[in-house]
């Protein structure tokens, strides 16, 4: 039975466009698309997802194409920011490239293949610029590529796009702290390598698989079962939140809203309901508001047919009453 927040976005009558009113930064290009199936293990990665949920928003009258912000790639120069120069020249190659997208789909002559993710990695950077200034919520419908360390990539993750924009953010002086809240199902090992001793990066991540366990100079990190209740899980959300909010004060969150924690998610084994990963979203947007910081959600991880749809909500949501 769907809960309350669901049906107060299902039963909303959109007699009148509210296009005109839009309250969150969207970003999305068709630059994002990756035109594959993936094999092995990433085969229930639905490539076309993010197209899926730019689709729907426009079908619901909720935002008009225009609406969807169209980044820049960044460069090289922005990514060496968070990665190495040995490990970008390697990535940038497409046979190696696919090692870490988990397919054989590529040859050598696709060359353009890695600017997919300097697209995605700029509209996350972009989000953050936009947020700071107009204090709406940033929503990239892609990224969130938490996986990917400085000279290394993995699980699906090439370049580590919230690591590239903290750094760039920091360096261009827009930011001094930055705070990664990481509800994946997988941990964020790849931010929490990069920014190990950086105690103006805090990280936190509440996952049902530990990757990584090097002491952190700023870091939470919550190890769960995979059967935890739906109850229990936004219990525990709001207790570490409360925690954070006592050690930390940033200038900006980054929130990667992954979706594989969704009982219908082909590829993981959590048991959270929809109702429950839209309250788990409302909670964190609320927590940056409450704080008054803006905050970029990206999607991360979420796997299978449905997994649009935990994303949507929670766009839909903001749309409709943020």
């Amino acid at each position: 039975m769907k809960g309350s927040l669901l049906k107060k976005i299902n039963k909303k009558k959109i007699l009148f466009p509210i296009w005109f009113q839009v309250k969150v930064n969207l970003f999305y290009s068709f630059e994002y698309q990756i035109d594959f199936t993936e094999n092995g293990a990433r085969r229930s990665f639905d490539t076309y997802k993010f197209l899926k949920i730019s689709r729907k928003l426009r079908k619901d009258k909720l935002i008009k194409f225009r609406h969807l912000i169209k980044p820049q790639p960044l460069n090289d120069r922005d990514i060496l920011l968070a990665h190495t120069k040995e490990y970008l020249e390697w990535v940038k190659k497409p046979l190696n490239l696919q090692q870490i997208l988990n397919t054989d789909y590529l040859t050598e002559f696709d060359e353009d293949i890695f600017n997919i993710f300097r697209y995605i990695a700029g509209g996350t950077y972009e989000g953050a610029v936009l947020a700071l200034e107009n204090r709406k919520p940033s929503f990239n419908l892609s990224g969130g590529f938490h996986h990917a360390r400085a000279n290394r990539g993995e699980g699906f993750c090439p370049i580590n796009d919230v690591a590239i924009a903290i750094k760039k953010l920091k360096t261009e002086n827009k930011i001094k702290k930055a705070l990664v809240i990481d509800l994946d199902y997988h941990q964020g090992n790849g931010t929490r390598n990069i920014f190990l001793y950086d105690e103006n990066v805090f990280t936190f991540s509440i996952h049902a698989t530990q990757w990584c366990d090097i002491e952190a100079k700023s870091a939470l990190d919550v190890n769960i079962e995979t059967n935890i209740s739906n109850i229990d899980y936004i219990k525990l959300l709001k207790k570490n939140l409360e925690i954070i909010k006592k050690k930390f004060t940033p200038d900006i969150i980054f929130y990667l809203a992954g979706s594989d924690t969704f009982i219908g998610d082909a590829l993981c084994d959590m048991s959270l309901n929809l109702e429950t990963l839209l309250k788990r979203d409302l909670i964190v947007c609320n927590f940056s508001k409450t704080l008054n910081v803006p905050i970029v959600t990206l999607p991360a991880g979420g796997y299978g047919a449905k997994s649009w749809q935990v994303y949507y909500n929670f766009i839909k949501y903001c749309l409709l009453y943020r």
